[in-house]
């Protein structure tokens, strides 16, 4: 899995900001094989075999979604642990039997 920075341009030009380029054929996004030099020609130019009888497909992406702070869930959580101790209180000072 590699990440890659958006573009303005759309998907394709920022693969080819990165020095991956990429052909639509039967479908599918075939990924050629990276030039030296550019970013990603160490780490998955001698990964993959681009010229085998099985084209390198880019077969998932992925998008980084906004989302709320993870702390903002420990208000609800701490409300509810509040509200169980308010009702178990009366509880606590019955005599057990």
């Amino acid at each position: 899995m590699i990440v890659i920075p958006g573009s303005d341009g759309g998907a394709l030009a920022a693969l080819d900001a990165q020095g991956l380029t990429a052909m639509e054929e039967d479908g599918a996004l075939r990924l050629e094989e990276p030039f030296p030099g550019t970013p990603y020609f160490e780490s998955i130019g001698i990964e993959y075999d681009y010229y085998a009888d099985a084209p390198v497909v880019i077969a998932r992406t992925q998008i980084e979604s906004e989302r709320v702070p993870k702390e903002l869930f420990f208000i609800p959580a701490l409300l509810l642990l509040a509200g169980i101790v308010l009702i178990q209180r009366p509880r606590a000072r019955q005599p057990a039997f």
